[in-house]
């Protein structure tokens, strides 16, 4: 690892650039994982509401045809 930093400075990168890269990407890869957890959540959330409001038109039915 300490020669590939090695390489990288050689190049121009100083190690607090490389260390903040790595937390910038960290950052970057729990924002996507929470957006995407959001996502999920929101669409399970929906299909279960669709799935109760017909089950409620369902008793609804129910109730009016007996």
């Amino acid at each position: 690892m300490n020669l590939f930093i090695n390489q990288l400075a050689t190049v121009g990168f100083s190690t607090a650039d490389i260390v903040f890269q790595i937390i910038m990407l960290v950052f970057l890869i729990a924002f996507l994982s929470v957006l995407t957890g959001l996502v999920v959540v929101f669409f399970k959330r929906n299909n279960e509401v669709k799935a109760l409001k017909e089950r409620v038109d369902q008793l609804e039915k129910e109730r009016n045809n007996g």
